[in-house]
């Protein structure tokens, strides 16, 4: 049986990809344009009769981020009722006002924006120890307060930072970047798991081209799904695998799916007793109990792009909807996450059902505050700048919406990343396959 063995890296073939990407220098080039747009925005703001002492700068993709120490003379409205005058006097724009502890952020946009690469990136990212065999921290983009980067930990903490929820909203208008962001997903999970332990299950209404590299990778799960009933029976088919999961935890006494693992993996269990109720002409329910072999099983990642395409139809939305609520309330122990993409983040798309149980929202550039506020309770993400600049609250994670930005891989290096990932991680002949799902054979490390 083919074995992933857990390095703490990603598959063999990925890093020599990583090893091409250089970074051009644009970020030290603009030292100069940091330094004085920082001056220029201190004389403003004394100008207006604020006390503004610089505590810190840094330069991000999209802006200059300057720190200025609290005092009573200095506030966020204050700053903001002069927004138009730092614009039109001063030249400065201000992408947003920020509060912290001690300091107000002021972000200025830059003139000519940072495209950062998902290779450099990943070169700076830190991975669980169990990589590429099992891996569930995924890169989301740079924090523009730290330059740190910001992780999906949908399992355990992580790179310094919390366990995240479990399932994850990107919205955002055309042009924002939420697809590249969704790929930027996808690609991750495959290059840093083995087909055995992260199964891809992928909603496409466009047919799938943005995602065609995926077709090469055995992580992909019965195909891309881009037709509406297709979609419908998908949702039945998981909900009926969160089901089954369940009965098996529940027979293995095992609180979530990695416990479950974990015990087959150490021999604890081979064979798991699962109750079944039983049909009887009479009132009382009758049960019985069935032998099932225990194994190793895989998380399952269900990406639906462009929700709102089905989402509008009635009856889509009101039986397949349900199905997704479902998911989305009970998924979490049995290793199901939802990742859902959309540019209209109503309630329509995303009722309140589904929305109450999705504690990761990602939002891109939208067109108003109101959409903003539908879907991170707060505006701003209006004044975004597009392409990957993002508003992210991350369950876990303190201090409310992060700015970030995400990375972008061209459609290229996407495709050359899939055949090195498929190179290295064939399903492997000896892997047994349960309701469509590839397990790992008992026993396996």
């Amino acid at each position: 049986m083919t074995k992933i063995a857990q390095t703490g890296t990603f598959h063999k073939s990925v890093p020599a990809l990583l090893a091409d990407y250089h970074d051009g220098g644009e970020m030290a080039n603009a030292d100069a344009w940091l330094t004085d747009t920082a001056e220029t925005l201190k004389e403003a703001l004394r100008s207006y009769h604020m006390k503004a002492d610089i505590k810190s700068i840094r330069l991000t993709p999209n802006a200059a981020l300057v720190l200025f120490k609290g005092n009573d003379n200095i506030s966020v409205d204050r700053i903001e009722k002069k927004r138009s005058y730092l614009y039109t006097t001063w030249g400065l724009d201000i992408l947003a006002v920020r509060p912290g502890k001690g300091y107000i952020a002021v972000m200025v946009k830059r003139d000519s924006r940072h495209v950062t690469e998902t290779g450099l990136l990943w070169q700076r990212r830190e991975l669980a120890e169990t990589a590429p065999y099992y891996n569930t921290s995924f890169v989301v983009g740079e924090r523009e307060d730290s330059g740190e980067l910001l992780y999906l930990n949908l399992a355990h903490p992580f790179g310094g930072q919390p366990v995240s929820g479990p399932h994850t909203l990107i919205a955002g208008e055309s042009g924002g970047g939420k697809g590249v962001l969704a790929a930027n997903l996808i690609m991750d999970i495959c290059a840093t798991n083995s087909p055995e332990m992260a199964r891809i299950h992928l909603i496409d209404p466009k047919a799938g081209v943005d995602y065609q590299w995926l077709e090469s990778l055995p992580h992909l799960e019965g195909g891309i799904v881009t037709e509406m009933d297709e979609s419908s029976q998908r949702y039945v088919d998981l909900v009926a695998e969160m089901e089954r999961r369940y009965a098996l935890l529940g027979g293995a006494r095992a609180r979530d799916l990695d416990t479950f693992n974990e015990r087959v993996r150490s021999g604890e269990i081979d064979k798991v007793q699962v109750k079944v109720k039983v049909a009887t002409d009479g009132p009382v329910q009758e049960v019985s109990f069935q032998e099932h072999d225990a194994l190793v099983m895989p998380r399952l990642y269900v990406v639906h792009d462009e929700l709102a395409d089905y989402m509008i139809d009635d009856d889509y939305r009101k039986d397949t909807g349900s199905l997704i609520a479902r998911l989305a309330a009970k998924g979490r122990a049995c290793g199901i996450h939802l990742i859902l993409v959309t540019q209209r983040p109503d309630k329509i798309t995303i009722p309140g059902k589904i929305k109450a149980n999705i504690a990761n929202k990602i939002c891109l550039r939208v067109s108003s505050k109101v959409n903003s506020n539908l879907v991170i309770d707060e505006a701003g993400a209006e004044d975004l700048m597009g392409a990957g600049h993002m508003l992210a609250i991350i369950g876990g994670v303190p201090g409310g919406a992060q700015f970030a930005q995400s990375s972008y891989m061209d459609p290229w290096d996407a495709q050359l990343m899939a055949e090195a990932i498929s190179e290295d991680c064939p399903v492997s002949d000896e892997a047994e396959v349960e309701d469509g799902n590839v397990v790992q054979m008992r026993g396996a490390a």
